[in-house]
């Protein structure tokens, strides 16, 4: 696990991350839906702003390659004004192994590899007070994963931008969008940030890449973020679609959790 901005990034999930493919008026080739296309800061960040009221769910795919090694994941979040209130999410292991992460009613679940849960239920209630030290481990990053899972974080990261450049269009998965590249400078994020101002610069970087690609509606669509932290490389690669559609995310039943 990887403690830093972008953590779990997902656990996250984020994130970064993301390609859509909207279910409802997404527009396909060069629309103007959006308007103008933005050319600085804050134009792109209120545009962020505006278009994540109405996304109530995304699907969700992470690729992470650190220090050579690759974690892929996918899964489902439900959204309110661009902040995740629930996610199902699947992570694959070098190994072969799976972990599932379930947040959803303020509380997180997680579904360990059988050779990192010996409770003998398949779910564990993540919380700081737990005996399993992963879970501990997890329970410390949980807040940064969750908000790199929640695409409310491009918004902020946009509004914390050192510089801006519009970067072109293209195409991904059918959708047309135009490609910017953003520095963010690390000292201008908000303290009020989900995505925790002090993780960022604990972790020493002072500014922080990333590039995104917007729709025309103003929704991110694709993320991509390479860092180098404690002289380890970090490429996050994330992807969103299937905005708004339909999203069931429920706990797992009390039987199956393991609270300890």
């Amino acid at each position: 696990m990887i403690k830093r901005p972008v953590s779990a990034v997902a656990a996250i999930a984020l994130a970064a991350g993301l390609a859509a493919c909207s279910s409802g008026g997404n527009t396909n080739g060069k629309g103007t839906a959006g308007g103008a296309t933005p050319s600085t800061a804050p134009q792109l960040g209120a545009k962020l702003v505006s278009a994540l009221r109405s996304v109530t769910s995304a699907h969700l795919d992470l690729r992470f390659d650190i220090a050579g090694v690759t974690v892929t994941g996918s899964g489902d979040e439900k959204i309110s004004h661009g902040q995740l209130t629930a996610l199902d999410l699947k992570e694959s292991l070098p190994t072969g192994s799976q972990i599932e992460i379930i947040h959803v009613n303020g509380k997180t679940y997680a579904k360990l590899p059988s050779q990192a849960n010996t409770s003998g239920k398949p779910y564990v209630l993540v919380t700081p007070q737990s005996s399993n030290p992963i879970v501990q481990q997890l329970a410390g990053s949980l807040n940064t994963a969750l908000s790199a899972a929640s695409i409310k974080t491009y918004s902020v990261f946009v509004h914390a931008a050192k510089s801006l450049k519009v970067d072109g269009s293209d195409t991904i998965n059918g959708v047309h969008t135009t490609h910017y590249t953003v520095v963010v400078d690390v000292t201008k994020v908000p303290t009020t940030s989900a995505l925790s101002k002090q993780a960022l610069q604990a972790s020493g970087l002072k500014t922080l890449p990333v590039d995104l690609w917007v729709d025309d509606q103003g929704r991110p669509v694709k993320v991509t973020e390479n860092i180098t932290i404690e002289g380890k490389s970090l490429n996050v690669v994330g992807t969103m679609s299937k905005y708004n559609q339909p999203v069931t995310i429920t706990a797992p039943p009390a039987s199956q959790v393991s609270t300890h």
